[in-house]
């Protein structure tokens, strides 16, 4: 499986690699439909350089994200390209991951339940074999990564992708049981957009069962 992983995470930042590269890049990064003057890169550039002439980003209607975005950009701004496809591969990694130890859980509870003999007769069809779940962590991996949307996300790269990644690591800290590290990347994503907030109750009520 892990093969295969590495295979899948290769074949992704090839695609990204020859689409910056590409002539597309432009067009791309113009379209309304992935990128918004909130997450525009355009608008990054120019917070930054409005930085760089000891003008403050926030004090015009130009620059729209925050300090962390600003100040990590302006010491990798010449990076830019491998951050993004990094935050996709550590989002596709965090995914792949939870939907592995979900799978494990899965036959556990099953098997606890076939000890316990809680399944009538008539339902042992519906219940899911390893066979068929083996894949779906892999599966979740690839429909992320080469997902049309989550490759011109990045391609023209759109800030969204760096939250993405930091609900992704959210998401595996919850699902690892990891109270402090939860917390950690909750509270950097609502740092970088309010929507995240939504996900603490469903999170506190996983890490108390």
């Amino acid at each position: 499986m892990a093969a295969s992983l590495l295979l899948v995470l290769v074949v992704a930042v090839t695609v990204r690699a020859v689409l910056f590269r590409s002539s597309l890049v432009d067009f791309i990064s113009e379209r309304v439909e992935v990128v918004s003057p909130l997450n525009s890169w355009k608008r990054v550039v120019e917070g930054l350089a409005l930085l760089d002439l000891g003008v403050s980003p926030y004090s015009g209607n130009v620059f729209h994200e925050t300090p962390l975005i600003l100040y990590l950009f302006h010491f990798l701004i010449d990076y830019a390209e491998f951050v993004f496809m990094a935050m996709d591969v550590i989002t596709a990694v965090a995914l792949y991951i939870v939907a592995d130890d979900f799978n494990k859980v899965v036959f556990r509870k099953q098997r606890i339940a076939f000890e316990f003999q809680k399944y009538a007769p008539d339902v042992i069809t519906l219940v899911r074999t390893p066979k068929e779940m083996y894949h779906i962590p892999l599966k979740v991996a690839l429909f992320y990564l080469l997902n049309p949307f989550a490759v011109l996300t990045c391609v023209a790269k759109s800030t969204c992708a760096i939250n993405n990644a930091i609900i992704a690591i959210f998401v595996l800290a919850t699902a690892k049981g990891s109270a402090f590290l939860s917390a950690v990347f909750l509270a950097l994503a609502a740092y970088q957009s309010l929507y995240p907030v939504a996900l603490f109750a469903p999170a506190l009520l996983y890490l108390a069962q």
